[in-house]
């Protein structure tokens, strides 16, 4: 993932961000953040969490940025992150990254856009 942050240049403009949970019997949720390739997605990083809610995420973000350093997102550092994060629309998730990285833009993914709009039919 270091290799991820220092050589594809995509890491300092778009990454998304994506929970999955339900996976183990303490109903734990793994996050994926991932950029775009030519090869497709390529991860940034990934943690770990027993919920969902917006302290927790803000917490492993901020865990997540102490292990990074200047060179992380092709230069724009830890403390910058990447210029746009596309994520879904869990509210927490969302404020979570607006916590640790206020200048970012957050945008919503047209799949989960789309899969909810589907939902609402």
């Amino acid at each position: 993932m270091r290799r991820v942050h220092i050589s594809i240049k995509h890491a300092e403009e778009m990454a998304f961000i994506d929970a999955s949970g339900n996976m183990d019997r303490q109903g734990c949720r793994v996050f994926l953040i991932l950029t775009h390739s030519c090869a497709g997605g390529v991860p940034l990083g990934i943690f770990i969490t027993t919920n969902e809610s917006t302290e927790t995420v803000t917490q492993a973000l901020e865990l997540y940025n102490s292990l990074l350093d200047e060179t992380s997102y092709f230069g724009r550092g830890a403390a910058l992150g990447p210029a746009v994060f596309i994520t879904d629309d869990s509210a927490s998730e969302r404020q979570a990254l607006k916590n640790v990285y206020p200048d970012a833009t957050l945008l919503l993914c047209v799949f989960h856009l789309l899969q909810a709009f589907w939902r609402f039919l």
